[in-house]
């Protein structure tokens, strides 16, 4: 009678809906009510589903009507019996366990139901699973519920009272011996009539069959519905709801996909059977294992999509990188090409610079061995210069004592004595040999006596015998071949005139300077020549060294 339940003005009809797809629907409106009202449910109605809620529903719609669910963790237990309440217009109750729930705050809950169910008369369905059982205990209440209506005891006297006071007047109307226990009686059978139990139950273990052995209530006044294994089809559905709204695979691949999940599950099944004939031992693939196999295998699909699509994009940019560098590769090559011309013109060049520099490095080693060569001469030339030089100056310095002496003689003749030689028409051959001498040494083109006194008349006689620096070779060797023959007259020419002796001792003088000057003149002549031969030299060092300095700076 659910197909008309969303419109409040319609009768409740009993009728057959012909098959789950009208069925659906239906639900399908009524679950949109339910998460406009309590929130988002995600759930997947197939076809065992749809014939569980089925008869939860036709339970609720009947008086005293209390189930217990039994099926595995994840079969959609807990809610398809809220989904059943809210299509049988039934306020849903649970209790909220915290970490200090006990027995005392379980009585504290089922007061507030009784108060709900009894004074506020509210048709309630009291869920209520095996998770929440946290004391055994609990299943007393529930038992004591199920089989008298309420807990004996449940309430104090006071709130007894209290009880009875509140629903007074309600119950006038109801009852005709008006009492305290027919007013409680009364609220006891409105407690029943207005709550629905359903019980959450897992088969697995032993716990279940000793609860039924210790509370029989929960067989004898409830209605069983066993929550069986999902079939394929259920499988099938489930598998669909899921992987329909996950965008990440292609529809070509979903169909074979979800028939695989739901061929493992199944396969999972059976080897539990076998499992159960060979070793006597129980195991169970849940619905909840299910769920758990779908959202593991959408979880990592997602991971390894994340993953592939992070790899791919970066290839793709790898792949955006490559053909960057390959752009920029041709590019480069444009310009190598152009960088290798201009190269090639460079090494060119370098290479007549290296040949240049080659030769001029040959040319520099050359000159350097040149200028080593030449300033090795320098220094030995300029060895010996200072060497003949300085042999020539002292024999020199020998002669001229002698020649100051004669010189100093000179200075101490009068104009008396050279006048009294001149007075001599016919002098002895000593003097005139010395008057000879004397005009040989001045250089006179004739030689006489007549010359001789013409010679000495001059004024300037004395002073023309000190300065007379050009001595012609020819005259000194005249000079030196009569100073020689005649030379033991020396000494007794100074006995005989004091003018002769002067003039014999200075012409004597003159000869021995003359004798060493003759000596080295060839000296001073090598002398000169190697100077000239220094300073050329040297100017070609000097010339070898700034050319050797050019070629340094190239």
């Amino acid at each position: 009678d659910y197909r008309t339940i969303l419109q409040n003005d319609e009768p409740k009809i009993y009728e057959d809906l012909q098959d789950y797809h009208a069925i659906k629907s239906i639900f399908d409106e009524i679950i949109l009510e339910y998460k406009d009202k309590y929130g988002y449910i995600d759930i997947v109605l197939f076809n065992d589903a749809l014939e569980h809620l089925t008869r939860i529903y036709r339970v609720l719609r009947l008086d005293r009507g209390h189930l217990l669910l039994i099926g595995t963790g994840g079969s959609g237990k807990k809610l398809l019996a809220k989904i059943a309440g809210f299509t049988a217009k039934c306020q849903i109750f649970e209790i909220q366990l915290t970490r200090n729930y006990n027995e005392i705050s379980f009585r504290e809950d089922l007061k507030i139901l009784f108060y709900q169910i009894g004074l506020k008369n509210i048709k309630t369905v009291f869920i209520l699973n095996d998770a929440q059982i946290v004391e055994e205990n609990f299943l007393e209440y529930i038992n004591n519920i199920l089989s008298n209506g309420i807990v004996p005891g449940l309430f104090t006297d006071e709130e007894r009272d209290g009880i009875i006071n509140e629903i007074r007047e309600e119950a006038i109307k109801y009852i005709k011996i008006l009492s305290n226990e027919n007013i409680w009686h009364y609220f006891i059978r409105k407690c029943t009539l207005n709550l629905h139990i359903i019980l959450c139950m897992n088969p697995t273990g032993n716990l279940l069959r000793n609860r039924a052995r210790n509370f029989p209530a929960l067989i004898n006044n409830t209605t069983i519905d066993y929550f069986a294994r999902w079939p394929q089809q259920a499988l099938y559905a489930v598998a669909e709801h899921f992987l329909s709204r996950f965008k990440l695979i292609s529809d070509e691949y979903k169909n074979n996909i979800i028939e695989h999940m739901a061929m493992v599950h199944e396969s999972v099944n059976f080897y539990c059977d076998i499992y159960m004939e060979k070793m006597r031992r129980k195991a169970y693939a849940t619905p909840t294992n299910y769920l758990d196999f779908i959202h593991t295998f959408i979880h990592l699909y997602k991971q390894k999509k994340e993953d592939l699509s992070k790899q791919a994009e970066r290839l793709n940019v790898g792949i955006i990188r490559i053909d960057e560098a390959s752009i920029l590769i041709q590019e480069m090559d444009k310009k190598l090409e152009i960088q290798r011309k201009e190269l090639a013109i460079k090494t060119k060049k370098c290479d007549d610079l290296l040949t240049e520099i080659t030769t001029l490095t040959a040319k520099q080693t050359e000159r350097k061995s040149r200028a080593l060569d030449k300033k090795q001469l320098v220094d030995e030339q300029l060895i010996t210069i200072e060497k003949e030089k300085h042999d020539a100056e002292s024999q020199l310095e020998e002669a001229m004592p002698a020649l100051i002496e004669a010189q100093q003689g000179l200075d101490t003749l009068k104009a008396a004595d050279i006048t009294e030689m001149r007075s001599f028409a016919n002098p002895v051959d000593t003097l005139r040999l010395i008057g000879y001498c004397m005009l040989i040494y001045l250089g006179h083109p004739s030689i006489s006596w007549k010359d001789v006194r013409a010679v000495m008349a001059d004024m300037k006689f004395i002073t023309n015998l000190k300065t007379q620096e050009k001595l012609d070779p020819n005259h000194m060797h005249s000079l030196s071949e009569k100073s020689e023959r005649n030379i033991k007259l020396v000494i007794l020419m100074t006995n005989v005139s004091r003018v002769g002796g002067s003039l014999l001792k200075f012409i004597h003088a003159i000869d021995n300077y003359m004798d060493i000057y003759r000596e080295t003149k060839p000296k001073k002549d090598r002398l000169s020549f190697i100077e000239n031969d220094y300073e050329n030299n040297l100017a070609e060092l000097n010339r070898l060294e700034l050319s050797i300095e050019k070629l340094t700076n190239i």
